[in-house]
């Protein structure tokens, strides 16, 4: 059974949130595109090529889903329930909404576009959580990792282990741990939800919280410690593996959350979004 495995107006109304926010990818607060400056330190960062904005504007622009309504009897094929009014794929396929939307967040790849379930073409479609840093460096939300995953766009730091974090629906921010000396009095990265959702932080050690003065903001915020979590193990010098207290805050709805910064030369927390 996929996420769509509901009954009479408890799915419908979740398909029906699930399609405005697929189909509408522009409510909300308009995207702000960075500046020759951020451009160029995000791609030095990656070390990658400096992509050509007209390439870029195409991309962000390319099909999109649209909402149709499928012939008597057809399934989706993702919770194999028969479909009505749901989207379509620019290659042509019917999924629901909300199965669809859950795809795309739990299967999306640092860089990628999502693609389609059944031929994996890349479609154009918004992510439940978009999160960008202040610095202009990479941020990007992706499925949780697996072990062995990397914990960052600019370090071969790996997750020995996801703790409680491994589980469906769990999406994980990717970052640069280059920001990691950004002061806690300063806004690091800006998470934008589309879904309700929790945010957990999840700290390498306590005294990464400590030593970056990090519980005045928490409290100020909202987030509150987690201890029945579990902790991700990471590995990283010069003190790793790491492993630490989470801090974890419910957005009962769509909003826009500040994460300040880590404060600490050793590393910046690990930010998942629990989705599910």
């Amino acid at each position: 059974q996929g996420p769509n495995a509901l009954s009479g107006a408890a799915a419908a109304a979740e398909e029906a949130e699930a399609q405005e926010r697929l189909l509408r990818p522009h409510a909300g607060t308009p995207e702000r595109r960075p500046s020759l400056g951020s451009r160029l330190r995000r791609a030095f960062a990656a070390l990658v090529v400096l992509p050509d904005p007209q390439e870029e504007e195409e991309e962000a622009h390319g099909p999109e889903l649209q909402l149709t309504r499928t012939h008597s009897g057809a399934e989706c094929a993702i919770c194999l329930a028969t479909l009505g009014s749901c989207v379509e794929t620019p290659c042509g396929h019917a999924f629901h909404a909300a199965c669809l939307e859950h795809y795309f967040a739990t299967s999306r790849q640092p860089g990628q576009r999502p693609r389609c379930p059944y031929c994996r073409s890349s479609v154009h479609a918004p992510l439940p959580v978009e999160a960008r840093a202040v610095s202009g460096l990479p941020l990007e939300p992706v499925a949780a990792p697996r072990r062995g995953g990397r914990c960052h766009f600019d370090r071969h730091y790996r997750f020995l282990d996801l703790g409680d974090f491994g589980r469906a629906g769990m999406l994980f921010l990717l970052s640069s741990n280059e920001d990691r000396k950004t002061a806690s009095s300063a806004v690091m990265w800006v998470v934008e939800a589309r879904v309700p959702c929790t945010i957990h932080l999840n700290y390498r050690s306590a005294r990464h919280v400590t030593e970056g003065r990090q519980e005045a903001w928490l409290r100020a915020k909202g987030f509150a410690p987690n201890g029945a979590l579990r902790s991700a193990v990471s590995s990283g010098v010069p003190n790793g593996p790491y492993s630490g207290p989470v801090y974890s805050k419910v957005l009962s709805e769509p909003g826009s959350v500040e994460l300040m910064g880590s404060a600490t030369w050793e590393g910046t927390y690990f930010v998942f979004i629990d989705c599910s």
